[in-house]
């Protein structure tokens, strides 16, 4: 994706954008690339290490959720899962476009 649908969809600023991007582009994780159409636009691709990188972070926030909500039943947590998501559309409704499937209880 570009660099540009990125900061929309993270819904950051361009200038703070580039910081992120930054660091994770000089560890490997990421690559920038100028497209040969439009010279203004970048293309920020995931790398095969910022997969694997990307890959343990999920891995890690399964078990510290796992960790944090172990007295939860299933019912329980998808129930918790719910009303954060309601709390999290009414503070910011803009990102309610980009909610997925994953952020549906039992999903």
């Amino acid at each position: 994706m570009t660099q540009r649908e990125l900061g929309a969809l993270m819904n950051v600023d361009p200038s703070i954008l580039v910081t992120l991007l930054n660091p994770l582009e000089a560890d490997g994780y990421l690559s920038r690339k100028r497209d040969p159409v439009d010279r203004r636009r970048h293309d920020v691709t995931l790398t095969p290490a910022g997969e694997q990188q990307l890959d343990r972070a999920a891995r890690a926030q399964r078990d510290a959720e796992d960790d944090l909500l172990a007295s939860l039943t299933a019912t329980q947590r998808g129930q918790l899962r719910a009303l954060l998501l309601v709390l999290r559309e009414q503070l910011t409704p803009e990102r309610s476009i980009a909610c997925t499937s994953a952020d549906t209880p039992g999903a």
